[in-house]
C-alpha cells in the first residue's frame, strides 16, 4: 500500500485505485534523486521573516506499485531555511484552519514554470507549527516538503496507459532546474450571519468536498463488488469508466485542501478504496 503523507500544507496525496488484479501495471524507473537550485528569496507573505540559504536542494523519489493494480511516486525535498525575525501570527487548524502556509514552484533551465498537472508540494509542517516557529525566530530549521502524483488506472482499457504517462511524469519532473518556495498567511474568517462560527479561506469548500467524495465512494464501492462479479459485461465496463472518470474529478476538486482534519478523512476515506482488492 503506498503511504499518503497527507499533512497540512502538502499535498493532499491522489487516491490510488485498484479496480482489477487481472491487469498489468507497470511505472518506469524515476531517478532517485534531483539535485536543483533554490531561489534565495523566499516569496510572498513571509518573506521578511525567512531566509534561504545559498544550498543546493535534492528532490528524492521513490515508485510505489504496492497498491494491486495501481502505484505513482513520491516526491520530498529536505530545506534549510532560516527564521531571522520573530513574529506573532495567529494560526488554526481543523475546521478554523488559517496562519501561515509555504509551497514549492518549480521551474526548467530556462526560467519556465512546469505545470505538472495533479502534482504539487506543500509544506509537512501544519499552521500551528509553523507560526511556532516563526514566533520563537532566530533559528535554522529542516523543513520538509512533500508531493505525490499516481496515475489512475483503468482495467477496461486494453492498452497500457500507465506506462506512458509515468514515463511522461518522470520527464517532466527531471527538467526542474530551480525551485521557489511561495509563502502565503490565510486570514481567519467568520461565516455570514454568525459571530461565533470560524471558518478559514476555503475550508467549507473543502468540507463540502470531502462529504461529496465520501458519498461518491460508498456508490463507487458498491457497484465495484458488483463489477468483480460480472468484469466482461459491456454495460459494466462502461459504466465502470464513466465512474472511475468523475471519481477522478473529486479526487482533483480536493487539491488545495490545507486543512489538517479534513485531509485526515479524506485519507480514511481512501482506505476503503485500498482494501477493494
Amino acid at each position: 500500500m503506498m503511504k499518503n503523507k497527507l499533512c497540512c500544507g502538502i499535498a493532499l496525496s491522489l487516491v490510488l485505485i485498484s479496480c482489477s488484479s487481472k491487469s498489468k501495471f507497470e511505472l518506469v524507473e524515476p531517478p532517485k534523486e534531483i539535485v536543483c537550485n533554490i531561489e534565495q528569496d523566499l516569496k510572498g507573505d513571509l518573506e521578511s521573516l525567512i531566509l534561504v540559504p545559498p544550498e543546493r536542494v535534492t528532490l528524492k523519489i521513490t515508485k510505489d506499485t504496492s497498491i494491486n493494480g495501481s502505484g505513482g511516486y513520491n516526491v520530498t525535498a529536505d530545506i534549510k531555511l532560516k527564521f531571522i525575525k520573530s513574529e506573532n501570527i495567529e494560526a488554526g487548524q481543523g475546521y478554523n484552519s488559517y496562519g501561515p502556509f509555504m509551497r514549492l514552484e518549480l521551474f526548467d533551465k530556462s526560467g519556465k514554470k512546469l505545470d505538472l498537472s495533479t502534482f504539487w508540494m506543500r509544506s509537512s509542517m501544519d499552521s500551528k507549527e509553523l507560526a511556532g516557529l516563526i514566533k520563537n525566530g532566530d533559528s535554522e530549521e529542516i523543513i520538509r516538503f512533500e508531493g505525490s502524483w499516481i496515475t489512475l488506472y483503468e482495467p477496461s482499457n486494453e492498452s497500457n496507459p500507465s506506462l506512458e504517462e509515468s514515463k511522461k511524469f518522470i520527464e517532466d519532473l527531471t527538467k526542474i532546474a530551480k525551485i521557489e518556495i511561495h509563502s502565503e498567511i490565510k486570514e481567519e474568517k467568520f461565516d455570514e450571519g454568525s459571530s461565533t462560527e470560524r471558518s478559514s479561506s476555503g475550508s467549507s469548500d473543502c468540507e463540502e468536498g470531502m462529504q461529496a467524495y465520501e458519498d461518491y465512494v460508498e456508490d463507487y464501492i458498491s457497484f465495484m463488488e458488483e463489477f468483480e462479479q460480472n468484469p466482461s459485461n459491456p454495460d459494466m465496463i462502461s459504466r465502470q469508466m464513466e465512474m472511475t472518470q468523475k471519481l477522478s474529478k473529486h479526487v482533483s476538486g480536493l487539491a488545495e485542501c490545507t486543512d489538517v482534519d479534513v485531509i485526515k478523512k479524506i485519507a480514511a476515506i481512501n482506505t476503503r478504496i485500498y482494501s477493494l482488492n
